[in-house]
């Protein structure tokens, strides 16, 4: 059992299970708002982001299981409901975001709401 009550800058990997359609599924997502039943996450790629994408670099972060620098974006949002936090089964808690690269995402999806730009 893991981290059960996600908050601003943690990081949990996510499983499949959280995401229906084509995305692998397999990719850390940080929480950027948490509402009562449901905490909407950013996901992180390793993949360059197209240049029309709001987007914040993160470098690689052994604590977290980020072995590879890459980019939390806003493409690939993640709505995952609350209780499903802390089950391996669909987020595992893998750590923290420095301070500085939380409050660039924060900064990033304060932006990304006021271009209404959300469930990308």
């Amino acid at each position: 059992m893991g981290k059960a009550k996600p908050d601003l800058g943690d990081v949990y990997w996510t499983t499949p299970k959280t995401v229906q359609g084509r995305d692998h599924g397999n990719r850390p997502a940080t929480p950027v708002e948490v509402r009562p039943r449901v905490v909407l996450n950013v996901t992180r790629t390793t993949q360059e982001p197209s240049p029309s994408w709001k987007y914040v670099v993160s470098p690689p972060s052994a604590a977290c299981g980020l072995d590879k620098a890459g980019w939390w974006t806003e493409r690939k949002q993640r709505p995952i409901p609350t209780h499903w936090y802390g089950s391996a089964d669909h987020c595992r808690y893998a750590g923290r975001l420095p301070s500085e690269e939380a409050a660039a995402v924060a900064q990033m999806w304060a932006l990304i709401k006021m271009l209404g730009r959300k469930n990308l």
